[in-house]
């Protein structure tokens, strides 16, 4: 994609009501091995669109959502000020656009919608299968508010930290958050789902445009306890991936870590914490603990290959990774 086209891209996901970090060129250029957007215009204006990851499964094109990106789907252009009616209509006229070029090239499509999206009567009439996500957003615009809104548990844990001298630091040192990420696997006897090296491109491509940060928590005895990573765009944080390691778990450092990296972010001005992801119970139980509000968002997916669909019910042959 040259220079101006993704200029033009991201402006134009900067003023989506849909758009995230997750549409943006700088994010899909350190997730994607190969990626591609879908512009849809209207007398020279571009009013709708998509970024998706291409990957070839069995010899099939396929669209999907890279890894770490909770939602990578429709963005309209902010069509907030026109008639109801005349809007749902236009949105629809660019949505059955957009279906319609990708269905003819690609045999396999998935796609994770913006939580604004809920509206989904034309992926449906379309044969989408549609699958029901959700996570907390939390509203740091008035940090003392946001605190008094957590669950007693959480701030019980903070309180807890704090009694053991739990000291919450940050540092560039990847691999010593890659390290604890992976050990949370090996303890449930799961493979970690990214790379080191992995790891290390999105930490570095983040960092150099300073929209990044590892946050850890070590005990007095110097042992390191958990890490969370956090990145942000404009106005909202993303709260990536994190760890604990199982000999330090009982002091709920996770908890302090993520209260210390709220605060931060209320500081740079940032308005909004994504928790990113709370489908699974005892991750969503521990996520709700911070009081934030529960947005549902939707996984849209087709096949136009019979033998793809069959084979994807037998193997685990698309793989998502998240923290969720």
């Amino acid at each position: 994609m040259q220079t101006n086209e993704s200029n033009l891209w991201n402006e134009f996901v900067d003023n989506s009501p849909q758009g995230s970090i997750c549409s943006k060129t700088f994010w899909l250029n350190c997730v994607c091995e190969k990626y591609n957007i879908v512009g849809c215009f209207k007398n020279d204006e571009l009013v709708g669109g998509i970024a998706f990851e291409e990957k070839k499964v069995m010899g099939f094109s396929a669209l999907r959502s890279p890894m770490l990106t909770q939602s990578l789907g429709i963005i309209y252009k902010d069509n907030s000020a026109m008639n109801p009616i005349k809007r749902i209509s236009l949105e629809r006229d660019i949505l059955e656009e957009i279906l319609s070029l990708l269905e003819s090239r690609y045999k396999r499509i998935a796609i994770n919608n913006h939580f604004t999206v809920q509206d989904i009567r034309t992926f449906t009439w379309r044969d989408y299968r549609p699958f029901i996500r959700y996570s907390y957003i939390i509203d740091l615009t008035e940090i003392n508010i946001t605190y008094s809104n957590f669950e007693s548990r959480n701030k019980g844990d903070i309180k807890k930290s704090k009694k053991n001298d739990i000291e919450i630091f940050s540092t560039d040192n990847v691999k010593l958050f890659f390290d604890l990420h992976k050990l949370t696997y090996e303890r449930q006897n799961l493979k970690c789902p990214i790379s080191y090296s992995k790891t290390k491109i999105i930490f570095t491509a983040l960092n150099t445009l300073s929209k990044c940060k590892i946050y850890f928590a070590k005990d007095p005895q110097g042992n390191i306890c958990s890490t969370i990573f956090v990145a942000w765009d404009n106005d909202v944080a993303y709260y990536l991936m994190g760890a604990s390691h199982p000999n330090f778990r009982s002091y709920g450092s996770v908890s302090l870590a993520l209260w210390t990296a709220m605060q931060e972010l209320a500081e740079m001005g940032i308005k909004h914490f994504d928790l990113y992801g709370a489908n699974t119970p005892s991750i969503a139980f521990f996520k709700r603990g911070f009081g934030g509000e529960l947005k549902q968002y939707y996984r849209l997916e087709k096949y136009n290959s019979r033998f793809l669909y069959l084979t994807a019910q037998g193997f685990e042959i698309f793989k998502f990774i998240t923290n969720i």
